[in-house]
């Protein structure tokens, strides 16, 4: 506010208050929104490798955006990838790391509107909320100029579909962003160039690193058949050898072999791996996608499931549906 006033004939004018024109401009701040890194990492080696080789290619010669799309069934480790490779290269980025689960895949919960992701993103840059526009592609157009002489990371996690991840996605040439999803998002890779990084389960020896780190050397050593045969039980899914590993930890008396033994028995195998916590129940997380499916490719679902062994034939697969190929 300024006062202004003047005099005319030795008479004083009252001062009047005049607005003064202002413009708010966001705080510089330096958002700091990576989940913590897992201290317990292991295998992924490829794929991480992949990550950082696209990372340092297209960095190097400059003037492009690097988007990784992970890909890969639920349980395979794509956060945990993702979140872990941030880390690792967050020095190169100084003002900051933006983090989003776009809720692609979630039991209660539909997919996260980008507008909302938005939102969230240019709060964590410091716009003041007042000044953050209502409708995706004025979101996504403040965003981009928000970014554009910033250098960041976005993770973009749990990712549904390529629509869902294109209007938060950074433009910059100084932004580095990796993205997340059970889907294949072709288009991304397609129209943003992005590099398709495809995740498996691990290697025998990879799930065997992770179990150890979590019950220690010493006690895989004195049982390494056990060993052994609990990755194998869990289908050295990285997800499930997390859970047995968190139950061993938990009870440092058990032999391993005991505990082969009742994962073994248990039928299904998949209550051997249930949890109190829905994030980390193998089954949760396996029913998320299957939610995801139609109607159609359910039912299809439903039926190769009768079929005993570990593959199936088109023509198998058909006649157990009751469809004509």
């Amino acid at each position: 506010m300024v006062w202004s006033g003047t005099t005319c004939c030795n008479r004083r004018i009252e001062a009047v208050p005049v607005r003064a024109a202002t413009r708010r401009t966001p705080q510089a701040v330096v958002p700091r929104q990576l989940p913590p890194d897992l201290a317990l990492f292991r295998g992924c080696e490829a794929a991480l490798s992949t990550v950082h080789d696209v990372t340092d290619h297209v960095t190097g010669r400059g003037g492009h955006v690097v988007i990784s799309a992970i890909g890969g069934m639920a349980g395979v480790g794509k956060t945990t990838l993702a979140v872990h490779w941030a880390h690792q290269v967050a020095e190169r980025v100084p003002d900051g790391q933006l983090y989003v689960n776009l809720r692609g895949f979630e039991v209660s919960e539909h997919p996260l509107d980008p507008g909302e992701a938005l939102g969230g993103f240019l709060r964590a840059l410091g716009v003041p909320s007042g000044d953050i526009p209502s409708g995706v592609e004025k979101r996504s157009a403040l965003f981009r100029e928000q970014t554009a002489s910033r250098r960041l990371i976005a993770v973009l996690d749990n990712a549904h579909d390529t629509e869902q991840v294109r209007p938060p996605l950074p433009t910059s040439s100084e932004c580095l962003t990796i993205v997340t999803s059970r889907n294949q998002l072709s288009g991304l890779v397609a129209v943003e160039g992005a590099a398709a990084i495809n995740l498996d389960v691990w290697r025998q020896d990879e799930a065997l690193a992770a179990l150890t780190a979590r019950i220690g050397e010493e006690r895989r050593r004195a049982e390494p058949d056990a060993a052994t045969e609990l990755v194998e039980l869990c289908g050295c899914l990285p997800l499930a050898v997390a859970v047995v590993g968190a139950q061993l930890s938990a009870e440092p008396r058990m032999p391993l072999r005991l505990a082969a033994r009742e994962m073994r028995r248990t039928q299904p195998r998949l209550d051997a791996l249930a949890t109190d916590d829905r994030r980390a129940d193998v089954r949760a997380v396996f029913s998320w996608s299957y939610r995801a499916l139609t109607d159609e490719t359910a039912r299809f679902f439903r039926h190769v499931c009768l079929h005993p062994g570990p593959a199936v034939s088109a023509e198998a697969a058909a006649s157990l549906a009751g469809e004509e190929l």
